[in-house]
């Protein structure tokens, strides 16, 4: 698989306006993996209800991870049975700014997360 650049326009898209911002750093977490775009618009198309959209985030996430630049707070986030993201880093007495039905609110909101639709057969 080829690692994205931001020289392929199908593979790059900026960050959305939310610099300085805890959705920002959570946005960036649930992209941190390569082919991420793509799997989140595919997601859209189709809806997820809240246990689906907590195991791609977990799945997303990986195990554990973080990162930290001029443009951002340090954040943290691990996937795993029980999510979790850390804005400000990840301090073990500190516990995470955001898990379980808040994480997955926030999520669904900014990656615009439709609820899957009802059918009938």
């Amino acid at each position: 698989m080829q690692q994205a650049t931001a020289l392929d326009p199908a593979q790059y898209r900026p960050l959305p306006p939310l610099k300085g911002t805890m959705e920002r750093g959570l946005w960036r977490a649930l992209h941190c993996q390569a082919g991420s775009l793509q799997r989140w618009d595919a997601r859209r198309q189709y809806g997820l209800d809240n246990r689906q959209l907590k195991e791609v985030v977990s799945q997303e996430f990986g195990r554990f991870a973080g990162l930290a630049g001029p443009d951002i707070e340090c954040i943290a986030w691990r996937g795993g049975d029980d999510p979790a993201f850390w804005w400000g880093g990840k301090d073990p007495v500190k516990p995470p700014t955001l898990r379980g039905a808040e994480l997955i609110k926030r999520a669904r909101e900014i990656l615009d997360i439709p609820w899957p639709i009802a059918t009938r057969h």
